[in-house]
């Protein structure tokens, strides 16, 4: 089992916060997605996978394809391996996207069965701040129109710690988003990454970052108010109606083997990570030139454990110390017990051999986990 995610690095405008790779010319669109197929056909038979349990549009904007380009993917990549009867395949989308057409194409025309969009917040001065392409209004019918055509499968996403935000602010944003009762909510606190337009404005003083101590108290919130509206808190930025998990994002947390198609997609199996190369240009013509489009790193045994401890810890599934022993051997075991006893017990807690992060722990999860990293083999 397995999961494919396809990377389509379309957008119409660029978000002041964003550093993913992306472009805003669309002009190339026929050529990539064809190219998009070729690599399916060409490396999806080195992953041997014997069903695909996920598929998941991520970008960029997804849902600027139309239903028939999402469909040709989805039917490229499962004409030689078989689709898991319960599979989920989930499409990012903006809210200025969905239409009712699209929508009601999307569900009755392509295996789409769940939907991901990204509202980010309900306040128009906090829109604007992201340059996002959409309005408030523009969410709420988006969620709408999705449940009218029939979707019972959608994740909103939030973002928190935004200049100019208040705990009041923050507050009214979770609540809109529970009052609209989607299956899956994803919150993530917002980076300041190099090379992107709000980098540039805080630097000059247009805007200020919050501090630590706000953006812990709306994390915290967050927790508080998702968990009595009856959401899991199964990973760090991630909450669940009961049994209604990420599959996709579960696969990579859970580190099943998973194929990145298209320009920066990453994937991964056993102990090899690859990633494309982040430009659509020069993708598409060493697609046409029959070349590698990506470049693959063998993980060390220390490079597989670090990265093991790192992405289950984020989980409510945690760290087993059996799993440990079982993929690693009693040596890297004993390093482990070594290091977890130094770890104050208000952040992480242990029954038996299971490992998992306090309430508290979450709010330093990359943290905790970078204390357990080993940097020579034990």
């Amino acid at each position: 089992m397995a999961g494919i995610y396809f990377h389509i690095p379309f957008c119409k405008q660029a978000c002041s916060y964003c550093d993913f790779y992306f472009t805003t010319h669309q002009n190339e669109k026929e050529k990539l997605l064809r190219c998009m197929d070729e690599e399916i056909v060409n490396r999806l038979p080195a992953f041997h996978f014997n069903e695909i349990k996920s598929i998941y549009f991520g970008g960029g904007t997804p849902s600027v394809l139309s239903y028939l380009e999402i469909q040709q993917l989805i039917s490229k990549a499962t004409s030689t391996v078989a689709l898991m009867p319960d599979a989920e395949i989930t499409l990012e989308a903006n809210p200025d996207n969905l239409s009712m057409e699209f929508l009601t194409a999307l569900k009755t025309k392509t295996l789409v069965n769940r939907l991901s969009i990204g509202m980010q917040s309900f306040h128009a001065s906090e829109l604007e701040l992201m340059y996002r392409a959409h309005n408030v209004a523009e969410s709420i019918q988006a969620f709408k129109n999705a449940r009218e055509v029939g979707f019972e499968n959608i994740s909103l996403d939030l973002i928190y710690g935004v200049p100019g935000s208040t705990l009041t602010s923050w507050k009214a944003n979770v609540q809109r988003a529970i009052d609209l009762n989607p299956e899956h909510l994803s919150a993530y606190c917002l980076t300041i990454e190099d090379n992107t337009r709000l980098k540039y404005w805080i630097e000059k003083g247009r805007h200020i970052y919050p501090e630590e101590s706000l953006i812990l108290e709306q994390s915290e919130l967050l927790m508080e108010m998702t968990q009595s509206a009856g959401y899991e808190h199964y990973e760090i930025s991630n909450f669940a109606k009961p049994n209604q998990y990420a599959k996709h994002n579960t696969n990579y947390w859970k580190g099943e083997p998973y194929l990145g198609i298209g320009p920066s997609a990453h994937s991964f199996k056993g102990n090899e990570r690859s990633w494309n190369i982040s430009n659509t240009k020069e993708y598409i013509l060493r697609t046409g030139q029959n070349k590698v489009t990506f470049e693959t790193e063998t993980l060390s045994k220390i490079d597989r454990f670090n990265e093991f401890i790192m992405i289950h810890l984020r989980t409510q599934w945690g760290l087993h110390t059996n799993k440990i022993e079982e993929l690693f051997g009693p040596d890297y075991l004993d390093a482990f017990i070594q290091q977890v006893e130094k770890i104050d017990k208000t952040l992480l807690q242990n029954n038996g051999d299971l490992y998992t992060l306090t309430k508290q722990g979450k709010h330093q999860a990359d943290g905790i986990a970078s204390s357990l990293f080993l940097v020579t083999s034990p």
